[in-house]
């Protein structure tokens, strides 16, 4: 965290804030600084597992069925982590997920240096990631309003979402340079250094994430108060959520689009884009970052345009969630048919531009909508009924590109995305949704 010059300017900088600035609580700029660190490392994870897959292997369906080791045990653990996060601390929840991941990416990072992993090893450190994640990932969603004002949470949201794409947009190109530049192959077998240093230094942001996190108090005062989670079972826990959530029509609608754009989305991000690179463009692990950071400059730019309102004002939130979906769908038509890594970046900048500057809007509107003692449960179900199905289209892409060009599997991709989108506006009411709808 930048630290100023002298105590003046200090003080003359914090009197000019304005009372709504989230970096006025110590704690979000603890939370903040561990975030920092955490989501640029975490970018080095995302390069080099997949390309390590793929220069074992070059198998699509191997590629996916690790993305798929992740992804299904925490579809299957998330609900009970939203339920212990909410019987729980989620600070304490947060922690000890933090904790064993570094643990997890240190021994794999230690064990590709060593050139002695294989296949089962990714298997069982993936599930183990994903069991971790189960619990992490509600528990940040729930910590937030916990440790920070209802009038700052919006604006603590979009810096969170802008430092992400921050992160994603330098995190993958230096990962991507960093495994070119060191990873060799000799005597037909790869030598995979920077895959060990990228995932090394995903390990080791963890840990400093943790220590960051264990300095945040939360207070009372910025937790609202209602019902009391009682100390029942956990599946019953899970239920009352589900209840809540299907007894709201619009958050019910929602929740089966956003299953519904998930499906879309997983498959060619995850496993699609780095056959993309690895074929098609016939490139190194450098043009993976090239792509991905371009995703993620392509984010950041619309959220700035988010937060000036960009003439958009007078449209509800929802018909803007329908709109930029179709329009994301009709960008990832051609990205299968580009064979220039410049021009493939072209497009990955465009359709992130659009999901970012819906993002913000989306997870501020779920915030509010969702009652704050059930907020983990409702997250970490919302999370759930994404995740099962995205492992289904990650797996059905690694079996469709086993069979089709990549270029075919985008182009059905993008139309099936105009589709949905277009039936969700005939069908639901999730056009009418308004940015500041009261839960």
């Amino acid at each position: 965290m930048p630290i100023s010059n002298s105590a003046g300017s200090s003080a003359t900088s914090l009197s000019s804030v304005p009372s709504d600035n989230p970096f006025r609580n110590i704690n979000f700029r603890w939370l903040f600084g561990g975030a920092a660190i955490s989501m640029f490392g975490d970018q080095f994870t995302l390069i080099a597992l997949p390309w390590l897959v793929l220069q074992l292997t070059d198998d699509p369906f191997a590629l996916a069925s690790t993305v798929a080791a992740i992804m299904i045990p925490r579809a299957m653990l998330i609900l009970f982590g939203g339920a212990l996060v909410d019987r729980h601390s989620p600070k304490l929840m947060l922690l000890l997920a933090k904790i064993v991941s570094a643990l997890t990416l240190t021994l794999l990072s230690l064990l590709e240096i060593r050139g002695v992993v294989d296949m089962r090893c990714i298997y069982t450190l993936s599930i183990l990631l994903g069991m971790v994640s189960a619990l992490g990932m509600p528990a940040s969603a729930a910590l937030l309003p916990r440790i920070i004002e209802e009038q700052r949470l919006a604006g603590a949201n979009r810096l969170l979402m802008g430092l992400n794409q921050a992160a994603a947009l330098i995190g993958p190109m230096a990962a991507g340079f960093l495994i070119a530049r060191y990873d060799h192959r000799a005597n037909g077998e790869l030598h995979p250094l920077g895959l060990g240093i990228a995932l090394l230094i995903d390990g080791v942001s963890f840990f400093i994430s943790a220590w960051t996190l264990s300095k945040i108090t939360i207070s009372n005062n910025t937790v609202a108060t209602g019902l009391v989670v009682k100390p029942l079972r956990l599946l019953h826990e899970v239920q009352v959520a589900f209840v809540y959530l299907w007894a709201d029509s619009r958050l019910r609608a929602c929740c089966l689009y956003w299953i519904a754009i998930a499906f879309c989305i997983g498959g060619p991000m995850q496993v699609a884009l780095p056959i993309l690179a690895n074929t098609r463009l016939n490139a190194d692990a450098a043009a993976l970052g090239i792509l991905v950071a371009s995703h993620s400059a392509g984010s950041l730019i619309g959220m700035l345009f988010a937060n000036i309102g960009f003439k958009w004002r007078k449209i509800n939130l929802g018909a803007k969630i329908l709109l930029i979906d179709a329009l994301i769908g009709a960008l990832l038509v051609p990205v299968g048919f580009l064979s220039v890594v410049w021009l493939a970046a072209i497009f990955l900048f465009l359709i992130g531009a659009c999901g970012g500057y819906i993002q913000i809007g989306i997870y501020t509107w779920v915030q509010r909508k969702i009652a704050p003692e059930l907020l983990g449960r409702a997250m970490s179900l919302f999370m759930f009924l994404i995740m099962v199905f995205t492992p289904i289209s990650v797996v059905l892409t690694g079996c469709l590109l086993r069979v089709f060009a990549v270029s075919y599997v985008f182009l059905a991709i993008g139309f099936l995305l105009i589709c949905i989108a277009l039936a969700a506006h005939m069908l639901t009411d999730i056009a009418k949704i308004n940015d500041m709808e009261p839960s």
